[in-house]
């Protein structure tokens, strides 16, 4: 990095910001004496892409008269690495749509110059939002790739190999032809970060694409965003993790809607003229490495370079060999366990907590073992971390475990009492849970943040006086003002709409909190209020179960930690257990990797250290015993050698622990030397099964079952000849006839129209009531069979036929049947219409009614949990309906700005002269096949007609 000059703070006090000024440190010049890591930011010699001066923005419909963001300068530049840090609400999301181009607004198109190369200086760029299933219009990870090159103008012959080639550096090659609908949320998250990765941009756009992922999937994503990086890829990262930061990466903090500091990673953690450190000043934390560093500072000792992580920290200090006689080191503190007091507000005292107990449970996931079961048991009285990767069965088991979604077998208990009451939820155990599901901020019914919260708390039946009170508690123990009370949900912040999710739970005060990774989208600040509520909840004697994948806040507090895989728990350990275990591994909390790296474990529990009481043991030790780097002790832990900076007396010990811990699950881990090691052989297999999987002449035609990989030209004109057939039909004969034809193809394909089984019933209830109302006779009154049966009839026909229409939902994927409207219409293509932008929609039409479908079952499940209604799971209880009406259909309107954002991002709209084709459909005997027996069938039917 370069020598740094930098400007002095206006204020004369530590901590005060100036919104008038911003804090820069200058990039020019030779790199800085003493810092061997410094180096110039990584294409800061690139040419500019992006110039932003004075950038304001104003909310679409104000609901007040701050802008989102005022006087933003910025430049972004080929090849390098740009964060964009802040506290929640302070406008990282907004700057990011600015920068990509998505609605942009007067001010943006005044402000913004873009340098860009051709297709993307008329088009916006690739950009992963935090919600990725608008984003997706595929029907399978292949097909969303390949559509979406298509339509970036990408070469044909290039598109598909470059698309499964994204898939496979993802890690998705066994997903490729998956149905989107069996994907977990972070699983759509890396299917849309292949998306950026495959189109081919000179720049890609971030918005906390990794804050759903596990470990491992983060890392891979972030792994492969770098490469592009150093291929010259300008990456704009939006993020308040503040351990994603590395050297050289440049930052822009913003608070409140302005920027407070432009400059390097490691700066950006330093102390400025003012005391306090841009980190700061943007409200949020610095990583704990470099926290310990400026600790280690103030004791005397010359740290030269900032470290960013516990290996950075570890190589660091290992530089200082001498005695610490000559700092101002302290004595030595002991292991400091940590159990901040909980509010008196939040405690309400339980005589004996209850476990919630699952035996022999089978959770619904798809495409997972039905035959799997596990029996577990959570304690009372405790907090256990739910953990597993992307895909394991977290969220179903929370759900499950919530009343919301019941298992494929199993039973589910709260001490002695039984959660299902047959098919129902029992409601005496429903008000014993608070759950908030995964993306807790769509959830919203009323109107303003005080609606919610009284609808929140309205099944416990509260006096008005105690239920204002607890509001008020629960407000304050989610650090929410007063003053948004007032407000429209939807015109909170994210990390502002986690924290009312969390509010609406707390003010019912359950006896459990099931909370699906609460932690997302928090700031520092938001992420220590949830770990007070917790330990007050855990204080007051309820009981807790979080799905994380970020344990560096939830870890040191958790008593237990479940595993999951593959829809199981695999086995539920001590935390201090667990967390030994990981201590070495990549994406382990920093504290624990710290500790690890410089052997401080102890033999029976972990020491969560805090920085100050870090850097002070490492003050009072010899400093010439100083660990290796975190890497060499990552792999000689893995081979059982104790890492550097661990006596041997401790190092037995410590082995016998770690393979006391998970012996079992870990053996496989065990044989590789290390983390990365596994990694690489993960993608190198990924890479090599993409590679060897024969091309097939027509690439499209995947699947398996009845119907799968059929022409949809062949499948449609089967289905007309059908049709046809059953409209003919005037008796009971050939009624029948055709009902048990339409059962015989649904009943295979049952499964994936399940979401369509309320409109079915819907309509059968339609025809039995018409039928009912043309039998009655009036002069005399009386009931009129022949009338009712004629009408029967006839209605019993059209219902048949929309019976049979059910399958080309789920065998007519978006993509092909566009391509096939795309060739039936290519003659009008080449006489100048534009038939992209008539085959698109009708693409997109088949790929969002079963999303809407889907929206309609999550707000079912919502109002479930949030209401306490005993009903079954996926209905609406009619005195719900008027509650969930609206706010759905403000959902789907929102969606579909999402997916209109989406699809400008990926270049949809660019008109016929940008698209290109992957591959042409083209008939084969299958779809012969099916012709006839479309043919078939309609002479059959027409036979049974005329007899």
């Amino acid at each position: 990095m370069s020598k740094a000059t930098e400007e002095k703070a206006g204020p004369a006090e530590a901590g005060k910001w100036d919104p008038e000024r911003v804090h820069r440190e200058e990039t020019a010049g030779p790199p800085g004496e003493g810092d061997r890591r410094r180096r110039t930011f990584q294409g800061s010699e690139g040419r500019t892409l992006l110039s932003v001066a004075g950038l304001v923005v104003y909310p679409e419909a104000p609901v007040q008269s701050e802008p989102l963001l005022q006087d933003i300068r910025i430049q972004i530049r080929q090849g390098e690495w740009v964060h964009i840090v802040g506290a929640n609400g302070s406008g990282k999301s907004t700057l990011l749509r600015s920068l990509a181009g998505l609605g942009s607004s007067p001010q943006t198109e005044q402000s913004i110059t873009r340098m860009l190369p051709s297709p993307f200086d008329a088009r916006p760029l690739p950009v992963v939002l935090q919600q990725p299933e608008a984003a997706i219009t595929g029907s399978t990870p292949w097909e969303d790739l390949v559509m979406a090159l298509e339509y970036a103008g990408m070469n044909g012959a290039d598109i598909i190999p470059r698309a499964e080639e994204a898939l496979a550096e993802l890690g998705m090659s066994a997903l490729m032809h998956a149905p989107v609908s069996s994907l977990s949320g972070g699983q759509k998250q890396l299917l849309a970060a292949a998306g950026a990765l495959a189109a081919g941009s000179p720049a890609m756009l971030f918005d906390e694409a990794a804050s759903m992922l596990d470990n491992d999937s983060a890392r891979l994503l972030m792994k492969h965003a770098r490469a592009m990086q150093r291929r010259g890829i300008a990456v704009v990262w939006v993020t308040q993790n503040m351990d994603e930061l590395e050297a050289g990466d440049r930052v822009f903090a913003l608070k409140n809607g302005r920027m407070v500091w432009e400059g390097s990673s490691e700066r950006f953690f330093s102390p400025l003229a003012s005391g306090e450190s841009p980190c700061r000043l943007a409200g949020l934390e610095a990583p704990f490495a470099a926290r310990t560093a400026m600790e280690l500072n103030a004791l005397g000792f010359g740290m030269d370079a900032m470290p960013l992580n516990a290996g950075e920290l570890a190589e660091t200090w290992s530089g200082h060999g001498t005695s610490t006689a000559s700092h101002r080191s302290r004595n030595a503190p002991s292991a400091v366990f940590r159990e901040s007091s909980p509010s008196p507000a939040m405690l309400k005292p339980r005589s004996v907590p209850r476990d919630l107990i699952l035996t022999e449970a089978v959770p619904r996931i798809p495409g997972a073992d039905g035959s799997r079961s596990f029996s577990a048991c959570f304690r009372g009285g405790r907090l256990t971390l739910l953990v597993g990767s992307n895909g394991s069965g977290k969220s179903t088991l929370l759900e499950a475990s919530g009343g919301v979604r019941p298992l494929a077998s199993g039973d589910i208990r709260l001490g002695e009492e039984p959660l299902w009451s047959g098919r129902r939820p029992n409601r005496d155990v429903l008000l014993s849970l608070g759950i908030a599901l995964q993306q807790a901020e769509t959830q919203w019914f009323a109107k303003s943040v005080r609606e919610e919260l009284h609808y929140s708390a309205k099944p416990y039946r509260l006096a008005g006086e105690e239920r204002s009170r607890r509001i008020r508690e629960a407000m304050e123990a989610a650090g929410l003002d007063a003053e948004l009370l007032d407000r429209d949900p939807w015109t909170l912040s994210g990390g502002q709409q986690r924290r009312l999710a969390l509010a609406c739970i707390v003010a019912g005060r359950p006896e459990w909190l099931l909370l699906d990774e609460p932690s997302a989208g928090l700031d520092a600040e938001g992420t220590e209020r949830l770990c007070s509520i917790l330990k007050a909840h855990r204080a007051a004697g309820g009981g807790a179960v979080v799905a994380a994948h970020s344990l560096d806040a939830l870890l040191p507090i958790a008593d237990e930690v479940a595993v999951m895989e593959g829809g199981v728990v695999r086995e539920v350990l001590a935390a201090s257990h667990y967390a030994r275990s990981i201590a070495l591994e990549d994406g382990a909390p920093q504290a624990l990797q710290a500790a690890a790296c410089f052997g401080l474990l102890e033999a029976d529990s972990v020491p969560w250290l805090s920085p100050s009481e870090l850097a002070n043991r490492l003050a009072f030790r010899n400093p010439a015993a100083a660990p290796a780097t975190a890497s060499e002790g990552k792999t000689e832990n893995r081979q059982g050698t104790p890492p550097a900076g661990i006596r041997e007396d401790q190092a037995g010990d410590r082995a016998a622990r770690h393979s006391d811990d998970r012996e079992e699950a870990r053996a496989e881990t065990r044989e590789l030397s290390g983390k990365e090691a596994r990694a690489e052989t993960r993608e190198e297999a990924c890479k090599k099964e993409a590679h060897t999987v024969p091309r097939e002449r027509d690439p499209e035609r995947k699947g398996t079952g009845i119907g799968k990989g059929l022409d949809p030209r062949a499948l449609i004109a089967a289905y007309l000849m059908v049709a046809a057939g059953v409209l003919s039909q005037n008796g009971w004969l050939g009624i029948g006839v055709s009902l048990a034809l339409a059962l015989a193809i649904l009943i295979p394909l049952r499964s994936s129209l399940r979401i369509y089984a309320g409109a079915v019933k819907g309509y059968g209830m339609f025809v039995l009531t018409l039928t009912a109302v043309a039998g009655i006779g009036l002069a005399p009154l009386q009931f009129q069979w022949e009338p009712a049966a004629d009408m029967l009839l006839r209605m019993l026909r059209l219902m048949l036929v929309m019976l049979l229409g059910l399958p080309l939902l789920a065998l007519l994927p978006p993509f092909r049947l566009q391509k096939a409207a795309d060739q039936l219409l290519a003659p009008l293509a080449k006489a100048g219409l534009p038939v992209a932008r008539i085959t698109l929609p009708i693409s997109l039409l088949f790929r969002f009614i079963p999303l809407l479908a889907e929206e309609w079952q999550r707000y079912a499940m919502i109002g479930a949990a949030r209401g306490k209604f005993a009903s079954r799971p996926g209905r609406v209880p009619p005195t719900m309906l008027y509650r969930a009406a609206v706010p759905y259909m403000l959902s789907v309107l929102r969606l579909g700005d999402r997916a209109a954002d989406a699809l400008e991002a990926k270049g949809f709209g660019a008109g016929d002269g940008v698209k290109k084709s992957a591959f042409k459909l083209r008939l084969s005997m299958r779809d012969a096949l099916a012709l006839a027996v479309g043919a078939v069938l309609w002479g059959g039917l027409r036979l049974i007609a005329a007899m």
